[in-house]
């Protein structure tokens, strides 16, 4: 791909070497997690998969990030706008990484949910049923930005000095909106409800107080799942 010249504000250089830093200590954090939840035998249950599986799409985005702003901080050190020939393969790799790492939230929210409320229904809390789930979100996480980048709809932001879906009112913008953030949330914050709701009834009945204290602690995970996808969602559209 052709370069050209750009006039590149000093302030970037800085955004740029946080962004890399960041994706670097959560390329860490992921791996060093994954490594503990690999090797100890104590955490190869259903729920220690969920959670090695948001670590590694947590190290797939993490890694794809880095890359795109390596590339970045290099063209804006040049001052150069430059597309580079795999740029927008990074771009739908990281539409799914963001995917599969959200979704990771709400299989992990979609378990604790069965786990309070259909404990005796132990197949759903399996590790093969688990895995199955996982695959599949696998799948259609690679799949779903197909479309966009068959439409064209990726295109190369010289401001960014990335490929990504230009934001402005489109069905790719709403579509992979929707798919990343929007289904995943809406999920997540039904679950929540749902448990909340499910809680105040068992308070009003004579149950068994371990039960309670289960529910209450799941609920407590969804929450913080929830606040978790909160700062996600400000810190993409900030």
């Amino acid at each position: 791909m052709n370069s050209s010249r750009l006039n590149v504000e000093s302030w970037f250089i800085p955004i740029d070497i946080l962004n890399i830093i960041c994706n670097s200590l959560i390329i860490e954090l992921s791996s060093v997690l994954l490594f503990v939840l690999a090797l100890d035998k104590i955490c190869h249950t259903a729920s220690m998969m969920l959670i090695g599986n948001t670590c590694l799409s947590a190290l797939m985005s993490g890694c794809c990030m880095l890359s795109m702003y390596l590339n970045t901080l290099k063209n804006d050190l040049k001052q150069i706008q430059f597309q580079d020939s795999l740029c927008i393969f990074q771009a739908y790799i990281t539409y799914v990484s963001g995917a599969l790492f959200m979704n990771s939230l709400l299989l992990q929210a979609i378990h604790r949910y069965f786990t309070a409320i259909y404990r005796t229904r132990l197949y759903f809390q399996s590790i093969q049923c688990q895995f199955l789930i996982i695959y599949l979100t696998w799948i259609f996480a690679s799949l779903h930005p197909v479309p966009v980048v068959f439409i064209g709809a990726i295109h190369y932001d010289a401001d960014n000095q990335m490929c990504q879906i230009h934001l402005e009112f489109s069905f790719s913008t709403i579509y992979m909106s929707l798919r990343n953030y929007g289904i995943p949330t809406s999920f997540i914050t039904f679950i929540y409800f749902q448990l909340i709701r499910y809680i105040h009834q068992m308070s009003t009945r004579v149950i068994h107080a371990t039960t309670l204290f289960r529910a209450k602690k799941e609920l407590k995970m969804v929450q913080y799942i929830g606040i978790l996808v909160v700062i996600l969602i400000i810190l993409g559209f900030s």
